[in-house]
């Protein structure tokens, strides 16, 4: 059974009276009175709020909070903390302080506060909660399209028609943090629970959203969550991602649902993963594929060659420079050979940079290293596959412009060997061992792993 608040989430509506409010800024303005804070599906949040404080508005009406071409300062924005009839905090660490109304002669501001102002997630806090047990939290994730792997059975008591029906529904899986149980809930969310070892975090939702996210290809959002640390209950509204897409990203099990038996065991992988820094990391990166499927190709795919490069730093244990075959006192005499042909310093500044780098490992030298290598399966088409539609694309050329099927033909299948090498990558990090989805050669394959040493 959903909890009382994540199941007024679920429904699609939520209200609380806040009395009293309190909105201060940096300059130490303060604007005090009661308000109403509300959020539903389709609007997202709205504050309506009556407080005092117009004479300080008036002071600054009309004025920029900068001067052009400057970052607006932090001390600009409005924080809002406030308290529900049943002894509840809500606190909202950043809004826009724009949405209001002043008359002269009055003492009172009326502020009406949509969505687009809020910049920061709605916290409700619940003090000394009676029956703080366990330490758990739960979440609402979405969007989420999965094959689940486990079953739930209903049974109809009724004599006149009695029956049972059953789908599949849920899973479960555990990893260093916890034990995570996870079901459907409808509208493409899903509730998930975390029960927390004794390490685990309870405020550390986000390892489950990126794991989950990387299982089916989206970028899942954590709509609402509810945190228990044994002591206290806090609450969250969370702000959706802009510019959300809802297109997918290669999911490594794609969708069929033989794969059902595998998403439990990745699960638990790709959470251990992404509780790390370098996890982190890696989803922040993950996220900008998901966000630029909803791009043009050419963005789309110029995004995905340059995650990739990206995930070869960030993923790949080695130096920055490899033994050279070629000593300073050559690179001298070339550099001074140059010079006296009379060549431009911009040319020379060129040469120089080149010869520069000769002793560098950079991840396109990574990369043709592990395809001479075989290195996860990545061979010499996926590395032609990468360079190319990253130059194409980074040098203003349009990828599948529809001048040519069999060129486009070609580029869609570039595309998706640059994502194989992305999804294999992550795998690898995550110690996946068991059967994946091979974009490049279009079937079921078994996933192997091994250690990523330096070209």
């Amino acid at each position: 059974m959903i909890a009382s608040w994540l199941g007024k989430i679920a429904e699609g509506h939520f209200e609380a009276e806040l009395v009293p409010l309190v909105l201060t800024n940096g300059y130490g303005q303060r604007f005090e009175g009661q308000g109403l804070l509300t959020w539903a599906s389709e609007e997202g949040v709205r504050i309506d709020a009556l407080t005092d404080g117009s004479g300080e508005l008036l002071k600054n009406f009309g004025r920029a909070p900068c001067q052009p071409g400057y970052l607006i300062p932090d001390e600009y924005f409005l924080r809002l903390e406030g308290h529900t009839l049943s002894g509840e905090t809500v606190s909202v660490r950043r809004i826009t302080p724009n949405d209001y109304s002043i008359h002269t002669g009055r003492p009172t501001v009326v502020w009406k506060i949509p969505q687009e102002s809020v910049l920061s997630d709605i916290i409700i806090t619940q003090p000394k909660a009676s029956g703080a047990g366990d330490r758990h939290s739960r979440c609402i994730l979405c969007p989420m399209s999965l094959s689940w792997p486990r079953a739930s059975a209903t049974t109809y008591d009724n004599p006149q028609f009695g029956s049972s029906h059953s789908a599949f529904d849920w899973l479960e899986y555990k990893y260093t943090g916890g034990e995570v149980v996870a079901r459907t809930i409808g509208n493409d969310c899903v509730l998930a629970r975390l029960t927390c070892s004794t390490t685990g975090d309870p405020h550390d939702i986000l390892p489950i959203s990126l794991a989950f996210g990387f299982l089916t290809g989206t970028r899942v959002q954590v709509l609402a969550k509810e945190m228990n640390d044994g002591h206290s209950i806090t609450r969250a509204l969370c702000l959706p991602a802009r510019g959300q897409a809802r297109n997918r990203f290669s999911p490594p099990l794609s969708d069929h649902p033989q794969f059902r038996a595998y998403c439990e065991p990745m699960l638990s992988r790709a959470t251990e993963f992404f509780s790390t820094d370098v996890g982190k990391r890696a989803g922040n990166l993950l996220h900008m594929c998901h966000s630029s499927t909803g791009s043009t190709f050419t963005i789309h795919a110029l995004v995905v060659c340059v995650v990739l490069e990206s995930l070869v730093k960030l993923l790949v244990r080695r130096a920055t420079t490899r033994k050279s075959s070629i000593t300073e006192q050559q690179k001298d005499k070339i550099i001074s050979s140059i010079e006296e042909i009379g060549l431009s310093s911009r040319t020379v500044d060129r040469f120089k940079g080149f010869i520069g780098k000769l002793d560098e490992v950079s991840p396109k030298n990574q990369l043709h290293s592990w395809a001479e290598q075989e290195v996860l399966g990545i061979d010499r088409e996926d590395v032609k596959a990468w360079d190319r539609l990253r130059n194409r694309a980074a040098h203003g050329r349009l990828l599948m412009d529809g001048t040519s099927r069999p060129e486009e033909q070609i580029t869609w299948t570039a595309l998706r060997r640059v994502k194989n090498i992305v999804n294999k990558l992550l795998l690898n990090a995550m110690q996946y061992e068991g059967n994946y989805y091979d974009y490049a050669e279009c079937q079921m394959k078994g996933f192997a792993c091994t250690s990523l040493q330096d070209g």
